[in-house]
């Protein structure tokens, strides 16, 4: 039993510090956005680097509603003292979100690499709210906000990725 909690538990750090430092997400969305625009997917290309943006979105957010840590935390430093919104579940919830947006809505899409991307996004946004209350850094509600403001930034960049394609292909005409 004690090695099953020791597999969750190093799940639930791998999610976790997969979002901790730029180091990951960074170049993730670079190379995804990369790989994007080099197929003639511009929109999609430059709407994953708007993603990103919901790191400054979420901090904005936490300076808004002041809400302090558990005593539990980690984070002390001026960006990171407030808890709400969690700001791994908005930006997990909204770049996750969009790549699984995007290559669900792309049907030339090898199946295996949809498969993966689908699953991989999947267990990212689901589980990472999980992962910043076991380890302490949040409380519950900060990641049922997190996932609601991060819902909200991805409806906004689907409706931009809808209206851009709606835009481009009157221009074709």
């Amino acid at each position: 039993m004690e090695s099953i909690n020791n597999f969750i538990y190093l799940q639930l750090r791998f999610i976790s510090n997969f979002g901790e430092s730029l180091l990951f997400m960074v170049p993730l969305a670079l190379l995804l956005s990369a790989f994007l625009l080099k197929i003639k997917k511009i929109n999609e290309g430059l709407l994953v680097l708007v993603s990103l943006l919901s790191y400054p979105y979420s901090v904005i957010l936490k300076h808004l509603f002041q809400i302090h840590r558990p005593d539990t935390a980690s984070y002390t430093d001026l960006i990171n003292k407030f808890s709400f919104p969690s700001s791994h579940v908005v930006v997990y919830t909204v770049f996750f979100g969009y790549l699984l947006y995007i290559t669900l809505r792309n049907p030339g899409i090898d199946k295996f690499v949809r498969f993966f991307i689908v699953l991989f996004s999947i267990y990212f946004i689901s589980l990472v709210g999980v992962s910043r209350v076991v380890l302490g850094e949040h409380w519950v509600s900060d990641a049922i906000g997190g996932y609601l403001f991060g819902a909200v930034y991805l409806v906004i960049l689907i409706y931009l990725d809808i209206r851009l394609h709606k835009s481009m292909t009157k221009n074709q005409k």
